[in-house]
């Protein structure tokens, strides 16, 4: 296989594996959890596998299957995830709707007469727009004071020491380069513009984290998910419009900054889902957030939550007894308070005084109950991309 280097070709060969289009969701989530960057880098050899393990484990959360899952032969086509088509199609025509609502809002039909000359800009343009430095620190008169367009330019920080490229700021050797249109415009990088820009108080404009876009040509990497901005810049404005959207319509700053440079309103589903994992040598949990329209069917929630307890226990669900989990309560309580640790038939001694009528005769045995309950509650085998059943975490010994 012939390893891609963009994030174009990426996406490509995403495709092609999976055999049908990859969503911007999955796109989004994919390049936030980290799985592309390495890839286009050359980081990770393995970067294309782990890639293509976890986009088969998530894609069909939104479609409703379980790609890159071995079925159940026996298992019925009722039995998994699927929202409603009339549910799926109720949050599209509303976020359509919506975003037609905004079209008409004074401070979008502004930034467009004023800013976009009443044009909208494509995937690409507006990509490249974001990652470019110029918009962050100068008005739209410096812009048309120089003839450079907002679309169709680039522009980038360079830092010279001793004559030779450096990647830290120096006061005497360091300026703006902007490129359009065969122009080449260089500025001084000011200290009170770097100063500015590098102040935690200062405004920051968020930006949609999955634009597809491919990388500017003398930068090696996309801006994050948000970015300092002076004052009066072209990208301050931009985010002080996006924030009136935000207020009025609910949306997230960098759906509602990409709606201004292209008019693609944000498409939300009846129900999102968010893993948020925490993965630690000592216990690892996962926590599923369901945020969901307030008409969704009971059975279509139900229905969610059911197969992301799957996908995310692998149907390995624990259900333990009220006298282990009392167990392993009362008896970390007892290693934790006293010092030195008692041994394992101290314990015993203790949690038989304790519980006559749940008392253990061997120690093997009170050991063993113990430390499986642990091993279960908290270091569960999670099947989300983060957490990898393959890997192995060595617990401390048990005294």
């Amino acid at each position: 296989m012939k390893r891609p280097k963009t994030y174009a070709e990426v996406r490509e060969w995403l495709e092609k594996e999976l055999r049908r289009p990859v969503s911007d969701s999955l796109w989004s989530y994919l390049d936030e959890s980290g799985y592309i960057y390495p890839i286009v880098t050359d980081l990770e050899p393995e970067g294309p596998d782990d890639l293509l393990r976890a986009a088969r484990k998530l894609s069909d959360l939104i479609r409703g299957g379980q790609a890159g899952r071995k079925k159940h032969p026996y298992r019925k086509l009722e039995d998994q995830f699927s929202i409603p088509e009339a549910e799926r199609l109720r949050a599209q025509v509303t976020s359509n709707f919506i975003g037609r609502l905004a079209a008409n809002t004074p401070e979008v039909c502004c930034f467009w007469k004023d800013y976009l000359g009443e044009k909208r800009l494509t995937k690409k343009q507006a990509g490249i727009l974001l990652d470019s430095e110029a918009p962050r620190l100068y008005n739209l008169l410096f812009f048309k004071k120089h003839k450079i367009p907002l679309s169709g330019h680039e522009s980038w920080f360079v830092y010279y020491k001793n004559g030779q490229y450096s990647p830290m700021y120096t006061r005497n050797n360091s300026f703006l380069e902007i490129e359009w249109k065969g122009n080449d415009l260089k500025l001084p990088y000011t200290v009170e513009q770097w100063l500015r820009l590098g102040d935690k108080q200062s405004p920051k404009l968020s930006i949609l984290g999955n634009r597809f876009t491919p990388l500017p040509s003398k930068r090696g990497f996309h801006r994050g998910n948000s970015t300092s901005v002076v004052p009066g810049s072209v990208f301050a404005v931009l985010r002080e419009t996006s924030i009136k959207l935000t207020e009025t319509f609910g949306w997230r700053e960098e759906e509602a900054t990409w709606y201004i440079l292209t008019e693609e309103p944000p498409q939300s589903s009846p129900i999102e889902i968010e893993p948020v994992g925490i993965w630690r040598q000592d216990h690892r949990r996962l926590r599923l957030r369901i945020t969901v329209e307030s008409w969704v069917s009971p059975k279509t929630l139900m229905n969610a939550y059911r197969y992301l307890q799957q996908q995310s226990n692998d149907c390995q669900s624990h259900l333990f007894s009220i006298r282990n989990l009392t167990l392993v309560d009362e008896v970390s309580e007892l290693r934790h308070r006293n010092d030195p640790t008692p041994s394992w038939r101290e314990l015993m001694h203790l949690w038989n005084k304790a519980h006559p009528d749940l008392a253990y005769i061997h120690r093997q045995c009170f050991h063993r109950d113990f430390k499986r309950t642990v091993e279960k509650l908290i270091m569960p085998k999670y099947f989300w991309p983060w957490f990898d059943p393959k890997k192995k975490t060595k617990s401390k010994k048990e005294h």
